[in-house]
């Protein structure tokens, strides 16, 4: 029983922690950046596709690289 009650708890903190992150607008950006450029793998149909795809969202997730 206790590891449930563990669990419990542990998706409260997260579920907190969430919900603190949604109200950073910042996050809220980056979230949505990261949707749109999942979201290009959604209408490829060919290798260059896949590959520019994958650029956006690399863009999207190291920013600091392209500095």
């Amino acid at each position: 029983m206790s590891v449930y009650t563990d669990l419990v708890q542990k998706m409260n903190v997260l579920n907190l922690e969430e919900c603190e992150l949604l109200t950073d607008s910042k996050y809220r950006a980056y979230v949505s950046q990261v949707e749109r450029a999942l979201k290009a793998f959604e209408y490829t149909s060919e290798w260059a596709d896949l590959i520019s795809a994958l650029g956006k969202l690399n863009k999207v997730l190291n920013p600091a690289f392209l500095q």
